[in-house]
């Protein structure tokens, strides 16, 4: 069920928020960000606009963010976010997100992350497609 709502988050969130993301007055994608989303959603063939959504929502398009257990947190550059990081590592929390696409720690753990490269803006969002594909792969296109 769980899987089922992120999935209906995810197809609502690219369909119906890409173009009022970035077209009705909201903030637009950073233009040194467009490759990365570009290469993902090629790579792993998930909509560019889900991904600007999803990272838009989570991370408002700042790599150095941070939620630690429903808390954000803004760090003022990549190697204070990755302090961060290790130091959570370090002491096993189970519930912060990072990045620019806002990883969760699962994820960091299933493929042994280093701190440095899930704050890097190119990976997480090649990560992040990853996952949407996953979801899409196992739920479907349509989420039903």
């Amino acid at each position: 069920m769980r899987a089922l709502f992120l999935g209906a988050f995810v197809f609502l969130v690219g369909v119906l928020s890409a173009g009022h993301c970035l077209a009705a007055g909201q903030p637009r994608v950073p233009r040194e960000f467009i490759p990365y989303f570009e290469r993902a959603a090629a790579r792993y063939d998930v909509p560019v606009g889900a991904l600007y959504s999803i990272s838009y929502v989570e991370s408002g398009f700042k790599p150095w963010a941070m939620n630690v257990a429903g808390r954000p947190v803004f760090f003022k550059s990549r190697e204070e976010t990755v302090a961060a990081v290790r130091y959570l590592l370090s002491i096993g929390h189970k519930n912060f997100d990072t990045g620019l696409m806002q990883i969760n720690v699962q994820w960091i753990r299933r493929y042994n992350i280093c701190p440095e490269l899930i704050v890097d803006p190119g990976f997480s969002t090649l990560l992040g497609a990853r996952v949407v594909h996953g979801a899409i792969s196992q739920n479907g296109a349509d989420w039903k």
